[in-house]
């Protein structure tokens, strides 16, 4: 099926341009990396009820870097509160 082509390749991309910000020292805001991580897991049992399989896995991996980012931020903001 090339929509699951399409949109594997999209999450592809994603997921590997999200790496360089996973290294920063500075994250996105805690909003924004909450926010995209609840969209792109929402997605996750969306694509797989459609059968498209291998978007399903590429989508995991989108989802799960916005989960490490939003823990980044989250971790960052306590350590501020600490200091």
């Amino acid at each position: 099926m090339w929509q699951d082509v399409v949109m594997t390749l999209g999450q592809f991309a994603f997921g590997i341009a999200l790496i360089p910000t996973i290294k920063a020292n500075q994250p996105p805001t805690k909003g924004t990396c909450l926010t995209t991580a609840v969209i792109a897991t929402i997605y996750v049992p969306t694509l797989l009820s459609l059968g498209l399989k291998v978007s399903f896995l590429a989508t995991i991996l989108v989802a799960t870097n916005w989960w490490i980012l939003f823990y980044q931020s989250y971790r960052q903001e306590l350590q501020k509160k600490q200091e």
